[in-house]
């Protein structure tokens, strides 16, 4: 089914957020520091909690990088 936002503050944030995620990619594929990574990746998830009211933690974070494989 299509997916309809109705605020425009939730699809700017979409945009934003999209918007980061080829960087993300690319970091990845270059074997940027997983420091500059986790920014990309903190700013993409803070667009998406801005829409969902929640806000991203470190721990979260540290979460997400535990269980990725960077440059292996």
């Amino acid at each position: 089914e299509p997916v309809v936002i109705t605020h425009v503050r939730h699809f700017e944030a979409l945009e934003r957020g999209i918007g980061k995620i080829p960087v993300l990619l690319q970091g990845i594929a270059e074997g940027v520091s997983p420091e500059f990574l986790a920014a990309d990746l903190r700013f993409i998830l803070g667009e998406l909690g801005t829409i969902l009211g929640q806000d991203v933690t470190e721990e979260l974070l540290t979460t997400i990088f535990s269980k990725f494989c960077i440059g292996k």
